[in-house]
């Protein structure tokens, strides 16, 4: 249900009327759009590649799942794009993939879109390359070599010339790595527009303790539930759960702040609740841990308790409808009409022809907490992602103090203020993107034959388990070709040598545990 005529004006964004122009031009522009809430990143994706095949020339849209390319295809149905295009994907069958494949080779198409592997498509006369979400996890490749779609669509922009687009109502620290280094563009909306077309957004504050001490610490908060009654008079409301299963890293037992390990910065974790915490990164124990915010001595572990929200909820609501989408059964549409939609990141449902009157983020202790350095990162592109569900101006709640910085970050939407901040974090630390990381696992026989060059930062050994141990090498950029020569040199010494085991590297890994 996309209107033809696109529903967002490229003269909003700083910077997007030139990149339409250039299209034709040699110099490639790369950019990084911040997408105001109340547009659509699949539009201005169709957009560019439509644009792009008008111009006579080629383009690739990336796409991180395909939920999302169900989203691109009607879009670009709906503009009378369909005999334009090839898709390029696992969902399509060898001998569809091969021909789609053959009609980009021969010039016959001019689009492909896609999910990452559609990044190395052989099309001719290639000018533009998008890409949608590039903070989605989906975009890293599980197997070796362990590349990422957007830096491959970056090495290609820089080889063959092309345009580079960056789409998301996120920002993540890579692209602003980009911008802030001059090598792409902010395509931004005026900062009033922004802060308009989105929700209402709050969190936990002192008030609402005071009138109620447990709100702090409550799972759904008073608030919440008026956010809800508000929202289900004009329409359907979301309530956004976690994933379970996660590794979680320790917390302040008073403020809730992740505990880092004081010498590297890596999660602390600790097998039993009698034993020292110790660092997952270097193996350091904290015994003298003290919190660096509320200098608190008390570690806590963030319990799971997701799984009875819709029935909790349910409950307080009689005779609303309840509808939950997750991974098991995902819900692709609902009716404009109210209702309780209880759904998983990147499971909700979309409102027919409408948005959602109120959104509620419950649990988020659960997701900052994950034993990841990306954790901030991924939940905070999570939530802006689901908050861009809601109708502008609509009540949207976060269960957790407003007086936490990333809860700020949220009530402000503010993507751009939230990459810097953890860009600049990340330049503290010494890890990627600004420095290159190596995760090197290798088994334990093998620890003695990793002997670093000068001028790196080794963290480790830390058992993996029985026969595996892991490390991490960091050094600057400039250092890590030569490092990466060192490691290949280390690892066909190991093969060679016929050592048991296997020694497996990657660069920059997106899980850094």
């Amino acid at each position: 249900h996309v209107p033809k005529a696109f529903a967002f004006d490229v003269s909003e964004y700083f910077g997007f009327p030139e990149f339409f122009k250039k299209l034709g031009r040699a110099e490639p522009m790369r950019g990084a759009v911040a997408v105001m809430p109340k547009h659509s990143p699949h539009e201005m994706l169709a957009a560019t590649l439509i644009n792009t095949a008008a111009a006579g020339y080629g383009a690739i849209g990336l796409v991180p799942d395909y939920r999302d390319l169900e989203i691109l295809r009607h879009i670009l149905n709906l503009n009378d794009a369909a005999d334009t295009y090839v898709e390029l994907h696992a969902s399509l069958s060898p001998a569809t993939r091969y021909t789609n494949y053959l009609k980009l080779l021969r010039d016959e198409k001019r689009i492909v879109i896609g999910t990452r592997n559609a990044v190395f498509a052989p099309v001719a006369k290639l000018k533009t390359i998008a890409i949608l979400d590039d903070a989605d996890d989906s975009f890293a490749e599980a197997q070796s070599p362990y590349w990422h779609a957007r830096e491959v669509a970056a090495l290609r922009s820089q080889a063959d010339a092309t345009h580079l687009l960056a789409i998301s109502h996120f920002r993540s620290v890579e692209v602003q790595q980009w911008v802030q280094t001059n090598w792409a563009k902010d395509l931004l909306p005026d900062r009033t527009l922004y802060r308009k077309s989105g929700p209402i957004v709050r969190g936990t504050s002192e008030q609402d303790v005071a009138r109620d001490p447990l709100a702090r610490h409550a799972r759904i908060p008073g608030v919440a539930f008026n956010a809800l009654k508000q929202g289900l008079q004009k329409g359907p409301v979301l309530i956004s759960v976690p994933r379970r299963g996660y590794q979680l890293h320790l917390q302040c037992q008073d403020c809730r702040t992740v505990a880092h390990c004081g010498a590297c910065g890596g999660g602390l974790q600790r097998q039993t609740p009698s034993t020292i915490p110790s660092c997952m990164w270097c193996g350091l124990r904290a015994a003298d841990w003290k919190c660096d915010r509320c200098n608190s001595t008390k570690l806590r572990t963030a319990v799971v308790g997701a799984a009875r929200t819709a029935e909790e909820i349910g409950r307080a609501f009689p005779g609303i409808r309840v509808i939950t989408s997750g991974k098991d059964h995902i819900v692709g549409e609902i009716e404009n009409a109210p209702a309780l939609v209880i759904a998983t990141p990147g499971a909700e449902p979309i409102v027919n022809d409408d948005k959602y009157q109120a959104v509620v983020i419950l649990d988020p202790e659960l997701s900052l907490g994950r034993a990841d350095l990306r954790a901030e990162e991924e939940s905070y592109f999570r939530w802006l992602r689901t908050l861009s569900l809601a109708a502008a101006g609509a009540p949207a709640v976060i269960a957790m103090p407003d007086t936490f910085q990333i809860t700020q970050l949220l009530i402000r939407l503010d993507p751009i203020g939230f990459a810097t901040r953890e860009l600049q974090n990340r330049e503290a630390a010494s890890i990627t993107p600004v420095f290159s990381t190596f995760e090197v696992i290798l088994p334990h026989l093998s620890v003695s034959e990793i002997q670093p060059p000068a001028g790196v930062r080794l963290l480790g050994p830390v058992p993996v388990d029985d026969k595996t141990s892991r490390m991490l090498i960091l050094c600057p950029r400039a250092e890590s070709a030569r490092v990466a020569s060192w490691l290949k040199a280390t690892v066909s010494k190991h093969s060679a040598a016929k050592i048991p085991g296997v020694i497996h590297v990657k660069r920059d890994p997106v899980p850094l545990h």
